[in-house]
Parts: C-alpha cells; structure tokens; sequence
C-alpha cells in the first residue's frame, strides 16, 4: 500500500481524485493488491481514537464512497441507515467526541471547538469533496454535533442542503445552560451517581458530565439556508417546537408516538417510520 504521504497528485499538486476512484476498483493502480470495505464509521487518525493512518487505498474507498448527495451522521443510528441503502446517497459517520482522561468540569471547550477539530481533517481527506448536496444529522446529544459542523461547513461556503436531528435534546433548558447546574451535576456523578448501581458506571458518567459541558457553553445559530427536519419521540427532554422553529422558520417536524427515547433505535416499526422520512427528505 501506498502511504499517505505518498498520494497521488495532480499538476496543481492536489489529490488525484479519478485515480482514487478509479483505484476502489483496481488497487493495482496505487501498488496496492486489494482491500476490504471500510465501515461506516471513518476509522482515521484524528478521528476515531486509537485509529490508524489512513492510507491512500482506505482513502480511495472512501471517496469513492462520496456522491453527488451525501449524508455525514453523527453517533447512533448509522447501522439502520446503512441497512436502509439510501441510494444514491454517500453515507459517513463521525464519532461523538469522547471525555479527556484529566477532564474538569468548566475547563472545556465548546461543541464548535470540537466540531472544528473533527471537520479539518475530514475536509483535508477529501480534498474539500464534500458533494453537492451535504446533509447532516445525528441521534440525542451527537444531533447537535451535526448541527455545530453544518454552521462551520454553511460558514465555508459549503452546499449545506438541511440537517436532520433525530430525536435532539434539548439543549436550551436549563440542565444545559446554566453553569451552577452543570457543576452539581458533575459533583453528584463523580460521587453518588458514580457509584449508583451497575448500570451507571463512572465512565459513563464523566461522559454524561463532558456531554453537558460542550453543549451547554455553545448557542446554536438559525441555518442561513437548507432545511432541518426536526424527528421527535414522547420523550419528556425532547426538542420543544418553539425553539426548533427559532432555528430554522421552515422546519419540518415530525412526531412519532413513541413513548421512549431509546425506543427509537430499538423498535422495528419506529425505526421504519424515521428511515422511510430521512430517505424522502434526501431524495426530494
């Protein structure tokens, strides 16, 4: 395999894109003798943690992955949509940041920051080849990951055709914004909470507190153009429509009659339903 620092590149000194696409099909092309497909979820440095390089025959499948429509997704629910084949529609995943090792509860940055430092490294991989129609979504908290990256992509010029949030938290109540919440919420994970029980591991529970923390220090902005739709359970700490609506004056919003949050990735006939409206929303 060719290493990454070895790709080809054209007269411009720019990625040889049609020789990475032409190389998903023969591997033979960048000295390669075959690969398997990459999953959905992007396994590259920077990325992923503990990710290796990508090499540039794991980057031709993945561009060769790329179509004129796309649909970068944030945290759970990429294996339904991947089940689904959303044709012609590019599907990627991006992993939800994870809590620091010497993490503290007011020292860290917001969800842009971190949205940031995921979207330079994927632009880079792909030369900025984003498609023509970029969709953008996410399950519960990671929703709002999607929703940071397509401001910055909106910012860059980027087409941002809409994005899909899959039933968002709500991140403009108070759990999230006020900074004293945050903090006793912290505190009572790292004691009490941390310890309630085999359900509630540690881990889980910093990852809890550092969710909080990213996106209670960041305010959303309204999209200046695409579309959001807005997928919504019964879930009491469920995205209000008014503040849905703030974000976009067009939303579209559609409520499931499901009782719980997690149902909606773990109940056929919700998971059918959601799927059946992300696909007619790309394809129209």
């Amino acid at each position: 395999m060719c290493a990454l620092d070895s790709l080809p590149l054209n007269h411009n000194g720019k990625l040889d894109l049609a020789l990475l696409r032409a190389a998903h099909a023969d591997p033979g092309r960048l000295g390669g003798v075959g690969f398997s497909p990459l999953p959905p979820v992007l396994p590259i440095a920077g990325l992923c943690p503990g990710a290796l390089p990508l090499d540039s025959l794991d980057q031709a499948q993945l561009i060769a992955r790329l179509q004129d429509t796309n649909l970068i997704w944030c945290g759970p629910g990429l294996r339904q949509l991947a089940g689904a084949r959303l044709e012609p529609v590019g599907l990627l995943g991006l992993p939800f940041p994870r809590v620091p090792p010497a993490w503290q509860v007011g020292q860290g940055p917001s969800l842009r920051q971190e949205a940031l430092a995921l979207l330079e490294p994927l632009l880079l991989i792909t030369n900025q080849g984003l498609g023509r129609r970029i969709w953008l979504g996410g399950f519960s908290a990671p929703a709002w990951l999607a929703y940071a990256l397509a401001e910055l992509l909106e910012e860059r010029g980027f087409p941002v055709a809409g994005v899909i949030l899959l039933d968002p938290v709500n991140v403009f109540s108070g759990t999230f914004r006020w900074p004293w919440r945050r903090w006793l919420a912290d505190r009572w994970r790292r004691g009490v909470g941390g310890r309630w029980g085999r359900q509630r591991p540690v881990q889980g529970q910093l990852q809890k507190a550092w969710t909080q923390e990213l996106l209670g220090r960041w305010r959303p902005s309204p999209l200046a153009g695409g579309r959001l739709l807005v997928i919504r359970s019964r879930w009491r700490r469920r995205l209000p429509r008014r503040h849905a609506r703030a974000l976009h004056p067009g939303m579209h919003l559609l409520d499931l009659p499901c009782p719980r949050h997690e149902a909606m990735l773990r109940d056929p006939a919700v998971i059918a339903a959601w799927l059946e409206r992300i696909s007619a929303t790309l394809e129209s």
